[in-house]
């Protein structure tokens, strides 16, 4: 009856060994990359210093390392007025772009699109001529591709299509 008492131990010390894992983490205000002749640097303003180096040419503190992530939360970049929308999703025969935005009533000659393979190969490259744009896929296979829309020479939104009969 008390034969699995060992094994309950052994899995009680492993859970509570794994529950105090944690990941690297750290409120920061700022930071950014910084790159000269002497080389490149990453910083950060916020993070609590643990090591402190100085010598005659300088100083730095060292705190939490943080892992390498982007993460775009705005984009002031006028581009960003256009809106894209792309149906019907998984196609058949054709899919329709309709691009809508400030941007693209001032400047319709100025997007195009391409589609790409699973591998990355471009299979299509089309102008946007008008507000709503047709794009064949009658000719490829079944399989998923990647659409990408370009506005201005900016890539504005990338949809990943599925291709059906």
């Amino acid at each position: 009856m008390y034969r699995s008492t060992p094994g309950i131990i052994v899995f009680v010390l492993f859970i509570s060994t794994i529950s105090g894992l944690c990941g690297q983490e750290a409120i920061l205000s700022s930071g950014s990359d910084a790159s000269g002749t002497g080389g490149n640097v990453a910083y950060s303003v916020g993070q609590a210093a643990y090591a402190h180096f100085s010598s005659q040419e300088g100083q730095v503190s060292l705190g939490v390392q943080q892992p390498y992530l982007v993460i775009v939360v705005g984009n002031d970049d006028p581009v960003s007025t256009i809106s894209v929308v792309m149906y019907p999703n998984p196609v058949k025969t054709f899919g329709v772009l309709e691009l809508s935005g400030q941007k693209v009533a001032m400047h319709p000659n100025t997007c195009s699109c391409q589609l790409y393979d699973i591998f990355g190969r471009l299979l299509l490259q089309q102008d946007i001529v008008d507000h709503t744009t047709h794009v064949p896929m009658e000719q490829f296979e079944n399989a998923v591709y990647f659409l990408k829309v370009i506005c201005q020479n900016a890539e504005i939104k990338t949809f990943k299509v599925i291709k059906t009969n």
